[in-house]
């Protein structure tokens, strides 16, 4: 089986047989960063935000130089992980220094690391 038949469950909004998809795949693959991304994106989908944080983890820590992966790590973080703010920041930061894409991408992260910092106590 192939990731690209799990895409149409994503889009369908239909994230558990799109992890069922991937999590054969993983077993078949062993680690993937991209793999491990997507999985994040299921798992948020799917209402399961702290595994969907690990999967986005294990993506970076696969490869650190994966900006998407750093993005989707410190937006996941802020948004359902209280008390790891350092985390999310140093998330954005990466994907800061990494990022050659859309600038509206770049300001998203600047923004949220200027807003994070600046309601840190």
């Amino acid at each position: 089986r192939d990731r690209a038949l799990a895409s149409p469950y994503l889009e369908a909004n239909r994230p558990a047989e799109a992890l069922a998809i991937y999590d054969s795949l993983l077993v078949a693959e062993g680690t993937n960063p991209y793999l491990q991304y997507l999985v994040g994106e299921a798992r948020m989908m799917a209402k399961d935000p702290l595994k969907a944080i690990d999967a986005y983890a294990e993506a970076v820590r696969g490869n650190p130089d994966f900006a998407e992966a750093h993005l989707a790590l410190g937006e996941g973080i802020l948004q359902h992980a209280p008390g790891r703010e350092k985390e999310a920041v140093a998330a954005f930061r990466a994907f800061v220094k990494l990022w050659k894409g859309d600038r509206r991408y770049l300001d998203f992260a600047l923004n949220r690391i200027a807003q994070t910092i600046k309601e840190a106590p």
